[in-house]
């Protein structure tokens, strides 16, 4: 069954980039249909084999599901809004009698084909690392899980707290910080499945203050983060009861945030106004905005900030035309960025060395104040094309897996090893970024990861497992 699916599969990418020239409206719905096949059946364990120690339901955080749900949807499946926006479409209602020129559209469906490869060997990675779920050396004490996760929570606000005072160590701060707010997430959830009253409401506190910063970060899909981890780990106890409310939290999201976001932006960002005044200027502002309103920011945010088609096009549309593929350029600023500035003060300026490409290619003009670095497609695309979109993808899909599955093996398990170290440092993994950013966080974070196992092997928060020998 699995050959002849890969073999339908591979015939549809096949077929679908054969007719971007002269059948391109077609070519966009079989590439876009295809990636939502993938997405389903890579899932659902049918495209590939996923580990069966726990039912799917139970290991979400593995990168099979929760990150490839996150790049699936970013990457392929998100450039349906703009594409029908450029027939006049809102919100899958035709509000404009228009078309597209043959030019934008053919860049756009290419568009779509890259990403469509770019998944299937993202797939295809995921797919070459066996997981291994025996053979672990250390794992966690014998204690409540809650127990457990508010023990790190503290452990890791400690280390939040050192690094911020050691010159150098800002980026080791920022990832720390995102590990421990997903412990305080999956705490307030552990808390629920043990009904312990007093860790629940602690847990609460500690998700609405998680909540309230990723409010005020400006970003708009922060605070749907927060919901989404929630909602991962306790799906398989109450799916039922979290399906309702993650479609009410997606629906909030997509009808307020946008207006919201844009307001608080302007006001905390472009005004300097405090951010606690921002927030509640912005939140009456969204509350007492017009229907039409919150539609036009909502449709504006899913055509032109949920995807980045917007940006590849540009991108495509000037390489290899008029000027050749950047070849070992970015590959060798790739080095560059992963060299610590305290040890080499006079390191270049990586926005800048990123943000050149953005220039040359008419992205945005140097002028403006936008910071719109390339993504992990756009970035294997001006490297060498789709050559280098397959390579690049099939190494993004496979790492996850790998380093999904080291986290597990060194701390203890799942829960711990997928759901909070692996999601913690690696989630810059699930929709990729410039390749000097991304690479230079994946290294990091893996002497991170290193190092915290052995301080949680020092401290004996990891404890020896004398019958299993290590991996």
């Amino acid at each position: 069954m699995r050959p002849i699916l890969w073999l339908l599969l591979f015939i549809l990418v096949g077929l679908s980039g054969g007719m971007i020239a002269e059948l391109p409206i077609a070519s966009y719905w079989v590439s876009w249909s295809t990636s939502v096949f993938i997405y389903l059946f890579t899932v659902t364990g049918v495209l590939i084999e996923i580990p069966k120690d726990l039912p799917i339901l139970r290991q979400l955080f593995r990168p099979y599901f929760l990150g490839f749900t996150f790049f699936s949807g970013y990457v392929p499946l998100s450039t349906i809004f703009y594409f029908l926006s450029l027939f006049g479409y809102e919100f899958f209602t035709q509000t404009n009698d228009q078309s597209p020129s043959l030019v934008e559209l053919n860049l756009v469906v290419s568009a779509q084909w890259y990403y469509l490869i770019a998944q299937v060997f993202y797939v295809i990675g995921m797919a070459a690392w066996k997981w291994k779920t025996e053979n672990r050396k250390y794992n966690l004490p014998t204690v409540a899980v809650s127990d457990i996760f508010l023990v790190f929570f503290l452990l890791i606000q400690v280390l939040v707290f050192l690094s911020v005072l050691i010159p150098g160590f800002a980026q080791v701060a920022v990832k720390l910080s995102s590990i421990s707010q997903i412990l305080g997430v999956l705490f307030l959830g552990v808390s629920i499945e043990e009904g312990k009253r007093t860790k629940i409401l602690i847990g609460t506190g500690l998700v609405i203050y998680s909540f309230l910063i990723a409010l005020f970060s400006g970003m708009k899909s922060a605070p749907l983060l927060v919901a989404i981890l929630l909602s991962t780990f306790l799906i398989y106890r109450y799916p039922r009861t979290i399906t309702f409310f993650s479609l009410a939290a997606f629906f909030i999201w997509v009808t307020y945030i946008p207006y919201y976001n844009g307001t608080y932006r302007d006001l905390a960002w472009g005004q300097f106004v405090d951010p606690i005044e921002a927030n509640q200027i912005a939140r009456e502002e969204t509350l007492n905005a017009s229907p039409q309103a919150l539609q036009n920011a909502s449709w504006a945010m899913l055509v032109d900030r949920l995807s980045e088609v917007n940006m590849f096009i540009k991108f495509s549309g000037n390489v290899p035309q008029n000027r050749p593929y950047y070849g070992m350029e970015i590959l060798s600023q790739v080095f560059i960025g992963i060299i610590p500035r305290v040890f080499w003060p006079e390191k270049p300026d990586m926005e800048i060395l990123i943000m050149t490409r953005v220039y040359e290619n008419g992205v945005v003009v140097e002028t403006s104040d936008v910071s719109a670095k390339p993504s992990y497609v756009a970035d294997s695309y001006l490297t060498g094309g789709w050559p280098v979109i397959i390579i690049a993808h099939f190494l993004l899909g496979f790492f996850n897996i790998w380093l999904a599955n080291k986290a597990e093996n060194w701390f203890g398990g799942y829960l711990f090893g997928s759901g909070v170290i692996f999601n913690g440092l690696f989630s810059i993994a699930w929709l990729g970024n410039s390749f000097e950013f991304l690479v230079n966080s994946m290294f990091w974070s893996f002497v991170v990861m290193a190092a915290l196992r052995l301080g949680f092997i020092w401290a004996g928060v990891l404890r020896p497992n004398r019958t299993e020998s290590d991996t």
